[in-house]
Parts: C-alpha cells; sequence; structure tokens
C-alpha cells in the first residue's frame, strides 16, 4: 500500500474505533448532526537519506484529524464548554492512538510517529474543532526499487 493510502486507512481504523465518521479532504462528505473527524495528509519534505543509485528517501509529514463537534443552542455559554471539552477529549483519543515510535508499514518502508499534539480548540459559529498533530518520519525505498 502507498503511503498516502496506508495513513488514509489508518486514520479510518481510528474512526471506526471511536465510532467517528470520517470526512477525507477531497472527497464528498454528508455533514452528520454528531461529532465528526476530517483528515487529511501534509507532506513536509522529501529528500535523499543516502547517496547511491538504490539509495533511500526521507519522508516528513503529518497526519492531520481533526474532531469537529457541533455546538448545541444552551444557556451561559454551557453549550460552548462542553462541546470544546468533547472536542478536546476524542482529539486526545485520536491522538493517542499514535503514540511516539508507532509505525504504520507501506510497500516503500516504514513511516514512524512522533509526539502526538493536540491543538487549541477553535471554534466557528456551529462547530468547535480540535486537531490532534500526528507528525511522521519514514526512511523509504524509492519507488520500483
Amino acid at each position: 500500500m502507498n503511503v498516502h493510502d496506508a495513513l488514509k486507512a489508518s486514520a479510518r481504523e481510528t474512526a471506526a474505533a471511536l465510532d467517528l465518521p470520517l470526512a477525507w479532504e477531497g472527497e464528498s462528505f454528508a455533514l452528520p448532526a454528531r461529532p465528526y473527524l476530517r483528515g487529511r495528509v501534509e507532506y513536509r519534505g522529501e529528500h535523499a537519506a543516502t547517496c547511491g543509485e538504490n539509495g533511500l528517501t526521507r519522508l516528513d509529514g503529518a497526519l492531520v484529524l481533526t474532531v469537529a463537534v457541533m455546538i448545541r443552542p444552551g444557556r451561559d455559554g454551557d453549550s460552548v464548554s462542553g462541546a470544546d471539552s468533547e472536542a478536546v477529549r476524542l482529539a486526545r483519543c485520536v491522538a493517542d492512538r499514535y503514540p511516539r515510535g508507532y509505525g504504520i508499514n507501506t510497500d516503500r518502508g516504514e513511516l514512524v510517529f512522533c509526539v502526538p499534539q493536540v491543538e487549541t480548540p477553535r471554534s466557528d459559529s456551529a462547530r468547535i474543532s480540535a486537531t490532534a498533530l500526528l507528525t511522521f518520519y519514514g526512511i523509504l525505498r524509492k519507488e520500483g526499487a
């Protein structure tokens, strides 16, 4: 399985384990009336790790999984703080599934995750979102090698 598909499959497993629908960047998705997960992969750099014809490539990036929780109408901001807490709790559950050193196998080698981070929640008028930033690196074989 290629790098992108392996990361996407891992995100799907995480969403299923937490009973959250997964919206993947670039795919159509009907917003549910309950918490859900948005996912994407950010590639941050690829460069030669060794010299030679069949040298290895280092790939750096992040699997970005964002939990979105709908804000329910309420009094005195209780619904906002409740959604805030739920989004952070779920984002921490996501991050806990990718501890430092956790690896995912691909057809070119293994991706290894660094220390996961949960970012400060953000809100718009309808939902609160908390992001689990799951940085990784891989020392991968060249394609076709």
